[in-house]
């Protein structure tokens, strides 16, 4: 357990790269301390040049002088906004003194204290390694609940006063939760002057000429996204559009699997299916053999069972050998031999999946899968803090969210409009990877509208049924805060699937041909034309919708109670009711990692 650093002048502990979330608590003037802290410019640690980025962040956050508990504190706080904005440099910490003293008119002994305090924060802020981002949410969430605390005790009072009354009182709470418990953070303005700032501007131009690679974003490898896309870059938000078991989380899954063997860190996080379901899913993508749909039956190969049918077979060839125990044997070799089809023992699935877990060991990136169970809602809010107070553990470079509207706003709008708070979550989704330097990727829905009149017309006739970005099932929003939009649509009764592009950040939009992709649902695999290897596994062989036909004919006991049922219904399967106490709660994060 860390320990909390009691902070000197001298600032002398310094514990390296501790986290908020490592120490588990940092008392509030502590924390108060690292924030003015931040807004100081030390010649030590910041070089000759004087970053802006810290003292801007905290102050889009829209705190102010009277969050702070420590009235001392508070002030430095207001002193070094004053010095930054007359200045548009940040104070250092023997600016204090001589501010002091021209601004409160106090004497050189009542203004000595606030250079001693402004070091003190100084050393705070060199002691607790913290993230800028990680240091205002804290902030700004003890503001809210501070507010909130004090919000309820009014109420209290007013619904016990007979001069308000019970009615009056719960129209007053709400009145002022509304307009007193919304997040104050917005975003950040930057100002550039076109003549002025030419030689930054051209130097942008020079690097991007000389160093291409920085700029080309992180590509997964399957080129119907990143010949169109053009790599996914840090802040912009990706969303991935089909109807229910339209391939969305098959193609997520080989995106996120491309992604990790090109080098990158990926977290998954999965709201709908488990994360278990998510990590057999990935070992079927990776080998390109193993079948998930026999996986899930229970029927899992090993070298063993090989060894199970010579002694099976032995069996059924001794003589006088009872009926019912030579039918119980023939039933158990059948479904033994319906599990390894024609495969050799050395492409059993405990084999490959084994190999597969070593080759991957050794890679120094990372794909993490964070998972709440089976379709449990979270808020925006909840993902940015797991990520931000683990930013020293995990470093994404690409987050993938399965899937959109699992995810809540912070603050529900009292007008109903559900359209616009799924537009909040797009735009806090997109300001999280923007701060935090990643890419977010997310699939939503069609609207039933936009399916009825692609099975009228067709993809022959796009012209009369192509999508657009307001065929997004939720809300148009979605379609207006994304910077890249992908609609999928199964071709060939599910064995293709088509991409079309209503609108690329970077490449030209394509709502006419498209990309049409192979599909293999059950060893979880998109790519493109003769990206499908040939394997001699049934499940590689037939379509799901045979393996399903061939397992209702064994007579086993089902481990899971029933069979995968075709990819359409992949929705029905992980699909989840909440009870009236869920609604309105995010449900908390199982850590997988």
């Amino acid at each position: 357990m860390v320990e909390v650093v009691d902070f000197g002048l001298a600032g002398d502990k310094k514990p390296e790269s501790v986290s908020i979330n490592e120490c588990g608590h940092i008392d509030q003037e502590t924390l108060e301390c690292i924030v003015v802290g931040q807004m100081m410019y030390d010649v030590a640690v910041d070089g000759p040049a004087q970053p802006m980025g810290r003292i801007d962040r905290i102050l889009e956050s829209g705190m102010k002088r009277e969050w702070f508990d420590s009235g001392p504190v508070g002030k430095l706080f207001q002193v070094s906004i004053d010095v930054y904005r007359s200045t548009r440099s940040m104070p250092t910490p023997d600016s204090y003194t001589e501010v002091a003293l021209a601004k409160t008119g106090c004497t050189q002994d009542e203004a000595g204290p606030y250079g001693a305090l402004a070091y003190k924060c100084l050393g705070a802020a060199q002691s607790w390694h913290i993230p800028t981002e990680v240091l205002v949410d804290r902030f700004v969430n003890r503001h809210l609940k501070k507010t909130g605390d004090q919000l309820y005790q009014r109420f209290i009072k007013e619904f016990s006063s007979p001069e308000v009354g019970p009615d009056q009182a719960i129209k007053n709470f709400q009145s002022r939760v509304t307009t007193s418990m919304s997040d104050p953070r917005g975003a950040l303005l930057r100002e550039k002057d076109w003549i002025g700032d030419h030689a930054e501007a051209m130097d942008k131009l020079w690097d991007m000429k000389l160093h291409p690679e920085k700029y080309a974003g992180f590509k997964c490898g399957i080129s119907a996204i990143d010949d169109k896309i053009m790599g996914f870059r840090e802040g912009h938000l990706t969303v991935f559009v089909g109807t229910h078991g339209g391939f969305k989380s098959t193609l997520l899954i080989n995106i996120a699997f491309g992604l990790f063997m090109n080098g990158y860190n990926v977290v998954y996080v999965s709201l709908e299916m488990e994360a278990l379901m998510l990590m057999f899913k990935l070992w079927c993508r990776a080998t390109k053999k193993v079948s998930f749909s026999r996986l899930y039956q229970g029927h899992m190969t090993a070298p063993e069972d090989w060894k199970k049918i010579v002694e099976i077979t032995e069996k059924l060839g001794q003589d006088g050998l009872d009926e019912k125990v030579r039918q119980e044997l023939q039933s158990q070799r059948e479904r033994i031999q319906w599990g390894i089809g024609q495969a050799k023992e050395d492409e059993a699935d405990t084999v490959l999946i084994e190999k597969c877990q070593a080759d991957m060991a050794g890679r120094p990136n990372q794909l993490k899968i964070l998972s709440t169970g089976q379709s449990k809602k979270i808020k925006v809010s909840q993902l940015e803090r797991f990520l931000g107070e683990r930013r020293n553990k995990l470093a994404p470079q690409v987050v993938i969210v399965d899937y959109l509207t699992l995810v809540d706003p912070d603050i529900r709008r009292t007008d109903g409009r559900n359209d616009l708070e799924l537009g909040d979550v797009c735009k806090h989704l997109r300001g999280m990877g923007e701060s935090m330097k990643f890419s977010v990727l997310t699939a939503a829905q069609f609207k039933r509208a936009a399916i009825d009149r692609l099975r009228k017309y067709g993809l022959e006739q796009i012209d009369k049924a192509a999508f657009g970005t307001d065929d997004i099932e939720g809300s148009n929003q979605i379609g207006a805060d994304s910077d890249n939009i992908v609609m999928l649509w199964k071709e060939d009764g599910g064995n293709r699937v088509r991409a079309l592009y209503p609108k690329l950040r970077y490449g030209q939009s394509d709502v006419a041909k498209g990309i049409s992709m192979e599909v293999a649902p059950d060893i979880c695999f998109i790519g493109g034309e003769g990206d499908i290897e040939s394997t001699k596994l049934k499940a590689a062989q037939k379509t799901e919708k045979d393996i399903y036909a061939s397992a209702a004919k064994i007579d086993a006991p089902k481990p899971m109670g029933k069979t995968m049922p075709d990819e359409e219904d992949e929705f029905d399967i992980f699909s989840y009711t909440p009870n009236k106490e869920d609604e309105g709660i995010g449900a908390s994060f199982v850590d997988d990692i």
